[in-house]
């Protein structure tokens, strides 16, 4: 809550903050940060900068994003097109792709990765499928995840995973889907799908 007599905003952006307020200089000053300085001192509160689009600590802050198309058939290995963003928390810290389905990582730090893919098959085809994370369009170890397609009739079924990752900044991650086996067609489903990201360091 800012003080009587000062007007502005107050926001709030993962565990951080921020407040958005003019302050007028002291009319007997020349050094109008001294006043902001001496002025923010007094209230307990530190000056980090201005126009600040990226918070000065990210950790915390959440990225998601998920398919609000589907009916994406393959019969080999795909990407997995996430079109749509549901949150995200700093644009500063992560650029989506809605094309590519894809999430740039802006910071280098720790982050926790999380994604489910929901498929489905066409006809009495019974497929296996198998999803994994990529980055720079690379297979990340450690991420497959399986899961069984009956028919078209009951065939839905989502594999899930969640992984804790060192990120460099611009890192770009993904998640891919491959069906296993050389018969039968996977499908993504309309809002089935979605992929996550949070700093956690």
């Amino acid at each position: 809550q800012l003080p009587s007599g000062v007007t502005g905003t107050v926001s709030q952006i993962g565990p951080l903050v921020f407040v958005d307020v003019e302050l007028l200089p002291d009319p007997v000053s020349t050094d109008a940060q001294a006043d902001a300085d001496e002025y923010l001192a007094a209230l307990g509160w530190t000056f980090i900068g201005e126009n600040l689009s990226t918070p000065v600590n990210s950790v915390g802050c959440i990225v998601s994003v998920y398919d609000a198309t589907g009916g994406q058939a393959f019969t080999g290995t795909v990407p997995i097109i996430f079109d749509t963003v549901s949150k995200n928390m700093s644009t500063g810290l992560y650029t989506f792709d809605a094309l590519a389905g894809t999430v740039e990582v802006l910071e280098g730090g720790t982050y926790e990765v999380q994604f489910d893919v929901t498929l489905t098959t066409n006809g009495n085809s019974r497929i296996t499928s198998k999803s994994f994370l990529t980055r720079n369009g690379l297979t990340v170890p450690g991420t497959n995840a399986f899961a069984y397609h009956r028919s078209a009739a009951n065939g839905e079924d989502t594999a899930s995973m969640t992984i804790t990752l060192d990120l460099a900044a611009n890192d770009v991650l993904g998640v891919n889907a491959m069906r296993m086996g050389t018969s039968g067609t996977a499908l993504t489903v309309l809002d089935g799908s979605r992929f996550s990201l949070r700093r956690v360091a």
